[in-house]
């Protein structure tokens, strides 16, 4: 598996983190696992959701762009009675 650059340093950084969320959601004592096994399950599972991340944010971006255009007329009278009280 190929890694991003600097992916194996931000996993370094983050190992005290990640060793502990391993040994809560696997239920073992911190001495019951390695380095190895730790860094192999983060990296192996760190794009899972990636794809459906991607998803949310255009749905995401469709709505709020509907959103928009919905309320471009809220807008345009609003700015229509600022500048006749200019």
């Amino acid at each position: 598996m190929m890694r991003a650059e600097g992916s194996y340093r931000e996993v370094s950084d983050q190992f005290p983190v990640q060793k502990k969320t391993y040994c809560e959601f696997f239920g073992i004592r911190p001495e019951e696992v390695n380095e190895d096994m730790i860094r192999s399950f983060f990296e192996h599972h760190q794009t899972e959701h990636l794809d459906e991340l991607i998803a949310g944010y255009t749905e995401m971006a469709n709505l709020n762009s509907q959103i928009i255009h919905d309320f471009e007329s809220c807008d345009a009278e609003c700015d229509k009675h600022f500048f006749e009280r200019l």
